[in-house]
């Protein structure tokens, strides 16, 4: 089916008009274009709705120091559904690292990164959980690292004392009070104390 599409498309170039080496070139550009867009296209399914490479990397440099850190998607809120499946998905004891970011209903991305997996009932310390916003390139260390992260079955994730909750019921932010020593109030989420969700995604992040 790939060979057959890009034979279609060479097919359709106007040959008449050049030399042979010319032919060849450009049949060769063409050929390798066409193969890197086949490649984009079956990677959609597996790839983020959200985030570009070039944004991927700076969350990577935020939380390592470097951009060689890669992201596996784990759970992703219009093909998974409900926060049981997060949990089932997320709360896996062979998951430590996770990121979580979301695009909302007006366009914000915004999210956070802990080294500890989504499975238990109770407020967990992380010293190295951090908080940022895409669109306006900013991190927020922790502040209170016994309060880092919160599970609950009825919640998706829950990060420090209400700076970031998100919920099938109600989505919003009490920023900055576990997070972002000296941030201006409202910051992380562009102003909004309650927001909804467009989508979310998880991924459990890798050296």
């Amino acid at each position: 089916e790939k060979n057959s599409e890009i034979k279609k498309k060479i097919l359709s170039f106007p040959m008449d008009r050049l030399t042979y080496e010319q032919r060849k070139n450009e049949l060769s550009i063409k050929i390798i274009k066409l193969q890197q867009q086949i490649k984009e296209k079956e990677g959609q399914s597996d790839s983020s709705k959200i985030l570009r490479p070039t944004q991927f990397r700076m969350i990577s440099n935020w939380i390592s120091g470097t951009e060689n850190l890669t992201f596996k998607l784990i759970f992703q809120l219009t093909r998974d559904k409900t926060s049981d499946a997060f949990h089932q998905l997320c709360g896996n004891e062979k998951i430590k690292k996770t990121m979580v970011v979301v695009r909302t209903s007006e366009g914000d991305v915004f999210g956070g990164y802990t080294s500890n997996n989504w499975g238990r009932g109770e407020f967990t310390q992380d010293k190295t959980a951090i908080l940022f916003n895409v669109n306006n390139k900013k991190k927020y260390d922790i502040v209170r690292p016994s309060e880092a992260i919160f599970t609950d079955r009825g919640y998706y994730s829950c990060f420090g004392q209400s700076d970031l909750v998100l919920s099938e019921r109600a989505c919003y932010s009490k920023f900055p009070t576990s997070y972002g020593q000296d941030a201006i109030q409202g910051e992380l989420t562009n102003g909004k104390d309650m927001f909804q969700m467009e989508e979310m995604e998880v991924f459990n992040v890798q050296e």
